[in-house]
């Protein structure tokens, strides 16, 4: 019989983790807005917490884009001095933060270099692209870390769906005088207002002396290594992520051709896959070897152009991997059966092994056996 303690939790925690923290805010006030409340319980603990506000806040700002960027930053640091940290700015311009291996290779030297046990970023399900792009950054950068930590991805213009409340009633008081500090935010809109009234609301399904909580998703490394698709299941259709800024390229065109014999549960977690690639040059070529009765597709897989080819009839593998090669435009070609998965940097990781080998003409990787039934269970 199903529960509601499936999908949200009915307790709630004092604090989510200890050790060394990173805050990732994609702009100067989301690291109060989407969780003061960790920040406070990990000070009061006597974590060390580093928060960095990836972009500079500057949007929509054009004849005194400058100053407004240093009221924003002013604001930030406020904030930090009223809660015990001192905030890094990486100033990159609103709305240009980009998913990809240059903003992936940032976050992950930094969990590496100051041995990070814990980090906190935006869900993938934010709207705002800054917000996406930086939770999509992180989760990657976490999956590779060296050492298994943690990754709690937090709301803040969409309620998540989560699997960790954190008890902040204690603490909710000073988390308002944080938000306070955010006059240039505050009077475009009543944000301050909206997360009060969202942390109140995550405390629907907890003990009435709950008064205020924040809601996050936590999972990792491991977790992410074994199914790169875990932030992900519950956007399967909406993996198209709208909205989201992805690192732009004049690199190689890489075709990515995918043998389908109609088994839609499979192609579409085989064609998620691809979609979160982090290389930014590809197109998909999917080919119907069902024939009739093969799952009708979309024109776009995620950011990457989609072409389905069929000949109206069963193919063998050796034909629909010829109808393939014939029909690809790329530079470089790579097959994806339907019934398996590519990690997030699998086509990156091929495509930079043959640009530092010149004169090389073709790359290989190994494969890993998944033993995660959401992934190998058959339709």
């Amino acid at each position: 019989m199903y529960c509601e303690d499936q999908c949200i939790p009915y307790e709630a925690v004092k604090k989510l983790g200890s050790g060394k923290v990173l805050i990732l805010a994609p702009h100067p006030d989301d690291e109060v807005f989407g969780c003061a409340g960790a920040v406070i319980r990990h000070v009061e603990s006597g974590d060390p917490v580093q928060v960095i506000i990836v972009s500079d806040g500057g949007y929509l700002e054009s004849e005194s884009r400058d100053e407004y960027v240093r009221t924003r930053r002013q604001e930030s640091i406020r904030a930090g001095n009223l809660l015990g940290y001192v905030p890094e700015f990486w100033d990159i311009p609103d709305r240009e933060v980009a998913y990809g291996e240059k903003l992936i290779a940032r976050i992950g030297e930094v969990i590496d270099t100051k041995d990070i046990d814990l980090v906190y970023a935006p869900s993938v399900t934010e709207i705002h692209p800054d917000h996406r792009s930086l939770g999509m950054a992180a989760a990657e950068a976490v999956r590779r870390s060296k050492k298994n930590i943690l990754a709690a991805f937090y709301e803040v213009g969409v309620p998540l769906q989560p699997n960790r409340l954190l008890d902040i009633t204690e603490v909710m008081e000073l988390k308002r005088k944080a938000m306070a500090c955010f006059p240039s935010q505050l009077q475009q809109q009543k944000y301050d207002r909206h997360i009060a009234a969202l942390n109140q609301f995550r405390t629907y399904t907890l003990p009435s002396q709950v008064q205020a909580a924040e809601a996050f998703f936590v999972i990792d490394s491991k977790q992410l290594s074994a199914d790169p698709l875990a932030l992900y299941h519950s956007e399967a259709e909406k993996i198209t992520f709208p909205g989201s800024d992805i690192e732009a390229s004049q690199n190689k065109l890489v075709t990515v051709i995918i043998r389908s014999i109609g088994r839609e549960k499979l192609l579409t977690a085989a064609l998620a896959s691809v979609a979160l690639q982090t290389y930014p040059h590809i197109e998909v070529l999917v080919i119907n070897a069902k024939g009739k009765g093969h799952p009708e597709l979309d024109q776009w897989c995620g950011r990457f152009p989609l072409r389905v080819y069929g000949m109206g009839e069963p193919l063998s593998r050796t034909r629909a991997a010829n109808l393939g090669l014939e029909n690809a435009r790329g530079d470089y070609l790579i097959f994806l059966d339907d019934d398996d998965l590519f990690d997030p940097d699998h086509v990156g990781q091929l495509v930079k092994a043959l640009q530092d080998r010149k004169g090389y003409l073709a790359a290989y990787a190994g494969v890993r056996v998944s033993a995660n039934e959401t992934l190998s269970k058959p339709p």
